[in-house]
């Protein structure tokens, strides 16, 4: 019977190890969906961009947009600035 109580004993702690793995392993996980996610912003207005009609170039910021444009497209419309 005392060889009993060291198995026990080292089952409960492989039980111990184990819970602390799974709740590393959840807050890494939880951690890789917030920088993963998409949908993970601080506020709605991370969704809003002006998007250059000719290419690729997104922006918040009105400034930046504008002289994007100016100096790589020829066709902008005067009315941006």
């Amino acid at each position: 019977m005392t060889s009993l109580k060291p198995d026990v004993m080292a089952g409960d702690s492989l039980e111990i190890k184990a819970s602390d793995a799974a709740d590393t392993v959840k807050e890494e996980h939880d951690e890789d969906m917030t920088e993963t996610n998409p949908w993970a912003v601080e506020s709605l207005d991370d969704f809003l961009h002006y998007c250059c009609p000719e290419c690729d170039v997104k922006s918040q910021y009105r400034e930046f947009f504008v002289s994007h444009a100016l100096l790589n497209h020829p066709q902008v419309s005067v009315k941006l600035i």
